[in-house]
């Protein structure tokens, strides 16, 4: 993900007064799916290879993308996530016809600087996968990289790039409390008609 465009984007709102305060007025709708989920995936991450966690990595995986869209879904009216549902889905629809996993690039991961990863992807980490000639919808995989003076060195997809300009118009807007700004407006609008 483009986590340094998230930090550029509340460095942003701050300078232009937006105020921390602001997050707990974040208008988003059952949360604890999300929470259940980082942690689902962060058990799934830390004891991959303990060999039960390895065995139902993959039921995992594939029931935090569901829960994760069911999420989204119910947060679709919340600023900036109807562009993480859109990335979401982008990705969402590559790793299905992929049979579970997200294709990677290659050449991607090499001009990214992260060819040390390449031995890691061949015997399979359980969500990703090297292109080849048998993957399907490859523009939707993981094939662009992301390479130094970049931050964190990464080939993304772009479904991650969409999902990602989601999160910085949340958190920017959420941050400068323009969300709340916007259904002042609305109610403004309403009564004067």
């Amino acid at each position: 993900m483009l986590f340094e465009l998230w930090m550029v984007s509340i460095g942003l709102a701050l300078s232009l007064g937006g105020r921390f305060q602001h997050l707990n007025q974040a208008h988003i709708r059952y949360p604890v799916i999300l929470i259940l989920c980082f942690i689902v995936y962060l058990f799934g991450f830390l004891f991959y290879d303990v060999p039960h966690v390895k065995a139902i990595s993959a039921i995992l995986y594939q029931g935090v993308l569901f829960s994760l869209l069911i999420f989204l879904f119910l947060n679709v009216n919340t600023i900036g996530f109807p562009l993480i549902l859109a990335g979401f889905l982008l990705n969402l629809i590559v790793i299905v016809t992929n049979d579970g996993v997200m294709p990677v690039n290659e050449r991607g991961i090499i001009l990214a600087g992260l060819s040390e990863q390449l031995q890691l992807l061949r015997q399979g980490d359980g969500k990703h996968v090297l292109m080849d000639q048998h993957s399907k919808l490859w523009f939707l995989g993981d094939f662009i990289p992301l390479p130094r003076p970049y931050g964190m060195r990464q080939v993304i997809s772009l479904g991650d790039f969409i999902l990602s300009i989601g999160v910085t118009r949340f958190l920017y807007c959420l941050l400068l409390n323009t969300e709340k700004d916007k259904g002042k407006e609305k109610k403004e609008e309403k009564a004067v008609q």
